[in-house]
């Protein structure tokens, strides 16, 4: 059985990015319990790194990782541009090895062929399994806010999501 884990970035006091009553950690966990929720393969099972608004380190976060050995990680998050409002779109950070390029190249395709890059992440560097971070919009940028925090916004992510998954 293919293993997927959906990291549901920030939780808890942490809540990421905000904007207004939106937070960060609220949006990721909506979009990964809506995933879980939706996706339908006997032969692949879905794992969320939360399931409530807890807060797992990312120590902790890249321990379940390392326990479970998915044959794939997406984390969720959502950007935050401090200065430039007009900064929207999707973004993909990925590992520096081969498979998780090729995620990396396969997901930004579903997402409007987004800029995707490797970062210095601590999830990134320290994940035995292929994984890449999502991040989903700018809450800073009024027309991803709206798309991000819509029903219909998040129906489209957890579609393009799904695909994705369903095609790797």
């Amino acid at each position: 059985k293919r293993i997927i884990l959906i990291d549901a970035g920030h939780g808890g006091k942490d809540a990421g990015a905000k904007a207004g009553d939106y937070h960060e950690k609220d949006i990721t966990l909506k979009t990964a319990q809506f995933v879980k929720s939706m996706f339908r393969s006997d032969n692949t099972e879905i794992i969320l790194s939360r399931n409530d608004n807890s807060a797992p380190s990312l120590a902790e976060r890249t321990e379940l990782i390392n326990k479970v050995n998915p044959d794939m990680v997406i984390s969720l998050h959502t950007n935050f541009a401090a200065k430039a409002n007009d900064k929207k779109g999707a973004e993909i950070f990925y590992a520096d090895n081969k498979v998780s390029t090729k995620m990396a190249a396969k997901l930004a395709e579903k997402f409007n062929n987004c800029p995707v890059s490797t970062q210095n992440l601590h999830l990134l560097k320290n994940s035995k399994s292929p994984i890449v971070i999502l991040e989903m919009g700018y809450m800073s940028n009024a027309e991803d806010l709206q798309f991000l925090s819509s029903e219909n916004g998040q129906r489209e992510n957890k579609r393009k999501i799904i695909n994705f998954i369903n095609e790797n």
